[in-house]
């Protein structure tokens, strides 16, 4: 009876522990035991499938790339890249940009690689993944700018100052209107690009546009002129001994004088330039001077040895206070006043106005005797006097000259006849516009023709003596025709 009792007290203990309490719940059991596994399941398979691919939460640019591999992430940066869009807008026209116009770049790659690692964190982390990726790049300002400059080029406009010049008929400096510029403003419209990246979409934008205006306006370049126009009225003189030399006319005045745009003062400085007054007062007052030194003219050697006179010279007045006529003009001009200046002279030789033989060999034809005379510095090697020369009508030149070119055998105009006249040999020609040294075989057919205004203006020679020149003169040998 003990033994029954034992029995039924062990039974009934091993239906109150675990055992007895998975008999008597073995439903709630298999369910609890089917939940576990496919949690644990779906945890090992999240872990796996979401090794190489973005969280299933995560987004790039609002776009959705969970469960995306890194090439299919590019690929979907790329789309968004391509929808970037910027539609610009002004004054009733519109262009729109791609993110190639704007030279937009983003590192597709670099994002998706970042993007992936998000699958390669622990299951719960994954599951609970909300990343977000902005489209981070960079943009070409410089591509920005040249598209609106090709498509809006009215925006890209620079302001221009009004000008002062000078006005040769009113004698007076006049003002040419300025012009107001436009130009976009770049920092608004940098950033109108900036917010594609984290909106990759397209948006609209109305330009938004600076005006530009100009340093010097009409206004302050007018008071410019007026007061430079009050200096153009001052009688300015310089004199000599009581002689009124010069009056400043007021187109010499407006030769010196220059603008320059002042920043500080939107304005214009003016500038006199004192180097100019310097060379007019040299040149232009000082050759009033009724006394003043005359150069000789003359044919020299290499070394300065005059071989010939031309032209005699003579000794003169110049003047000597020319730096100090300089300053006092300048002084004037600037104070706006006016006023007399002594020019104060002293003696001076004359110089020379050289033409120079290197070799020391030149010509001499004269035209009344018809006589062509060779020289070798100052000596007379060879002359003849078996020519002829210009006709009234077109009669031979005179002056200094030198050999400029020579040529052995060619045709030569001869008005009025179309034809020209051929096998003329031996021409040295003397002056550029045509006059020469050269053969006239027509001088032997006629005595006439010898020593006698025939010529279209050269100097006509029988073969021989046309060689003997041409043999004799180099480039550059002075030539000296008179009469």
């Amino acid at each position: 009876m003990d033994k029954l009792k034992n029995k039924a007290r062990i039974a009934k203990l091993k239906m109150t522990g675990v055992k007895g309490w998975i008999r008597r719940h073995l439903a709630f059991t298999i369910v609890l035991a089917v939940v576990l596994i496919a949690f644990i399941g779906s945890l090992i398979f999240t872990a796996t499938f979401y090794r190489d691919k973005a969280a299933p939460g995560v987004t790039v640019a609002d776009a959705k790339i969970g469960g995306q591999t890194r090439e299919q992430i590019i690929d979907t940066i790329d789309n968004l890249v391509g929808n970037m869009q910027l539609s610009l807008t002004y004054g009733g026209k519109s262009a729109t940009a791609s993110a190639t116009d704007l030279g937009i770049n983003i590192d597709a790659a670099k994002i998706a690689d970042e993007a992936v690692q998000t699958g390669r964190q622990n299951p719960f982390a994954i599951i609970l993944d909300r990343r977000h990726f902005d489209l981070t790049g960079s943009y070409d300002q410089a591509k920005v700018n040249a598209f609106v400059s090709e498509n809006f080029p009215e925006l890209s406009t620079d302001s221009k100052d009004a000008q002062v010049v000078y006005d040769s008929n009113q004698n007076k400096f006049v003002v040419q209107p300025g012009a107001i510029g436009k130009s976009v403003k770049l920092d608004i419209l940098y950033a109108q690009v900036e917010k594609l990246l984290s909106s990759p979409k397209l948006t609209n934008y109305e330009i938004a546009v600076n005006d530009d205006n100009p340093t010097v306006s009409d206004q302050s370049a007018q008071a410019v002129a007026d007061h430079v126009n009050s200096v153009l009225a001052q009688t300015i003189q310089v004199i000599n001994n009581g002689r009124v030399l010069w009056t400043l006319d007021p187109w010499d005045i407006a030769s010196w004088v220059s603008f320059s745009a002042n920043p500080d003062t939107s304005s214009y400085d003016i500038n006199y330039d004192q180097n100019k007054i310097k060379d007019f007062v040299n040149g232009t007052v000082a050759a009033q001077l009724t006394n003043k030194p005359v150069n000789q003219k003359a044919i020299t050697n290499a070394s300065g040895t005059v071989l010939k006179v031309v032209s005699a010279g003579r000794n003169g007045q110049v003047a000597s206070n020319v730096d100090s006529i300089t300053s006092q003009i300048y002084d004037m001009l600037v104070n706006n006043q006016g006023g007399q200046v002594e020019m104060i002279t002293k003696d001076a030789p004359y110089g020379t106005d050289a033409t120079v033989s290197a070799d020391g060999r030149w010509i001499e034809y004269n035209i009344s005797t018809y006589t062509v005379t060779l020289y070798e510095g100052t000596n007379a090697v060879w002359s003849t006097n078996q020519t002829s020369n210009g006709k009234a009508s077109t009669p031979t030149i005179t002056g200094l000259y030198s050999v400029w070119r020579k040529t052995y055998n060619q045709c030569m105009p001869n008005p009025p006849s179309p034809e020209p006249l051929c096998n003329i040999h031996y021409v040295t020609y003397w002056e550029k516009s045509g006059y020469a040294f050269h053969e006239a075989w027509w001088m032997t057919y006629a005595a006439g023709n010898v020593r006698a205004g025939i010529s279209h203006g050269c100097v006509n020679m029988f073969q021989a003596d046309a060689k003997r020149v041409y043999d004799f003169a180099s480039i550059g040998t002075p030539v000296w025709v008179h009469y």
